[in-house]
């Protein structure tokens, strides 16, 4: 979830900007919003990150990708299909995605978002 998490493998606590959820390898990745594909950019530690940009300055990165199905520029609709969900991230046992809201600059969390949008 969003906000302080710990980390057991280094013993530290640390502040989550996104959700973090478990999928299987190959699970296709929805955008959560209407709105354009700002970015596709690899990551080494994540894998592909995908950003979609919904109006208003609020952009919701997808990040933990094998496979972008999107294009830069393109726009999508809430529930388009934007990627596949990659490997485990180095240092993690499990596959996830790793969803974040923007708002400008500044990290939200996304359960506001989420919430307005179910609306």
């Amino acid at each position: 979830g969003y906000g302080w998490a710990y980390q057991p493998n280094g013993g530290y606590w640390y502040y989550n900007t996104s959700w973090e959820i478990a999928a299987s390898p190959g699970a296709a990745v929805r955008s959560a919003f209407a709105g354009v594909v700002q970015t596709i950019e690899p990551d080494p530690t994540l894998g592909l990150s995908v950003a979609v940009e919904s109006g208003g300055g609020v952009v919701a990165d997808y990040s933990g990708l094998s496979k972008a199905q999107v294009t830069v520029g393109q726009q999508v609709s809430a529930g388009t299909v934007i990627g596949q969900l990659g490997n485990a991230p180095s240092g993690s046992k499990k596959p996830r995605l790793r969803f974040a809201i923007r708002q400008g600059s500044q990290p939200v969390d996304p359960s506001a978002y989420l919430q307005a949008a179910a609306r």
